[in-house]
This record gives structure tokens, sequence and C-alpha cells, in this order.
């Protein structure tokens, strides 16, 4: 049975290693470089973990506003 990450990070060559890595330990990741379309993909899905680039702290707090409003 495996899992489903959401991953919010700008930077598409880190989002493609942190991928990887999610992908090893059985998660499938559904990855997101903008903030509002992230959080348009967690209204629409299921995520077992949210995973958020916290460089920009402003997208941050809106994707962990927005994720604590859908789980």
């Amino acid at each position: 049975m495996g899992y489903q990450a959401l991953l919010f990070c700008p930077d598409e060559k880190v989002a493609r290693v942190v991928s990887q890595v999610f992908s090893e330990v059985d998660f499938a990741v559904d990855a997101a470089t903008e903030p509002f379309a992230a959080v348009k993909k967690l209204m629409e899905q299921h995520f077992d973990a949210v995973v958020v680039d916290c460089q920009n702290e402003q997208n941050a707090s809106l994707l962990f506003k927005s994720a604590r409003n859908f789980f």
C-alpha cells in the first residue's frame, strides 16, 4: 500500500530530488511549484503527508493554514 504526499517547492531541481527520496519509502508525490496550485490540490484530494518549502514564509504560511483547514 502506497502513500500520497503533496510537495510544495518552487525549485524544480530540489522537488525532483525530494520526490525521488519519498518514492523510495513508498510515497507517490504530487509536486506543486505555485502556492495557489498547491492549495487547490489540497482541496481536491487526500494526502498522507504535506511537505512545504519554507524559504518564502508567506507562501509557507498560506499552505500550512490551508492544510489545517482540510485535514
